[in-house]
């Protein structure tokens, strides 16, 4: 998932923040005691990562090339990574990386190379774009450290647009 789907996927999780989770349980390795009985605070997102913080813990979610979420349906045959079950409703969340985030994980972040966010600074993206002027322009759109959230999809229809080849 790039930058637009996961804005997408914090608008659509809205309507969870401040319920109670009634349950979670999923194939993962973090521990669901983190989620049970607690409130999604806060969804955002930030380049490809989905930033879930549930009473004083964030949670990163990295839908890596496959994942995908989903509200109230499940996909058939498919066991989630995690699922957030409410009183009437369930989240699943599949094939994705989880990682539970240090409390100084805001650091870390740098949200000026963030394509979907308000400080995205382009001027900024432009310096570093200078530094890279002889690596070919897909490899320098997929660094996740000038163009947080840019992917594959966003590259190909860039890329055409402008009527450039990808080895440019």
């Amino acid at each position: 998932m790039e930058g637009p789907s996961l804005v997408i996927a914090c608008e659509e999780l809205k309507p969870f923040l401040k319920k109670k989770i009634k349950k979670s349980s999923g194939n993962t390795k973090i521990s669901f005691s983190d989620f049970n009985k607690k409130e999604i605070v806060k969804a955002e997102s930030w380049g490809k990562h989905l930033l879930l913080t549930v009473a004083n813990n964030t949670f990163r979610i990295h839908f890596l090339m496959f994942g995908s979420y989903r509200i109230g349906n499940p996909r058939q045959n498919r066991e989630p990574k995690l699922l957030l079950q409410y009183e009437n409703e369930k989240i699943y969340f599949y094939s994705c990386a989880i990682k539970k985030l240090e409390n100084n994980w805001r650091k870390e972040y740098d949200w000026s190379v963030d394509l979907m966010s308000p400080k995205w600074d382009p001027k900024k993206a432009l310096i570093k774009l200078k530094d890279r002027a002889d690596d070919q322009i897909a490899d320098v759109l997929m660094d996740q450290n000038i163009f947080s959230g840019l992917g594959n999809i966003m590259k190909n229809e860039i890329l055409f647009i402008l009527r450039l080849h990808p080895e440019t």
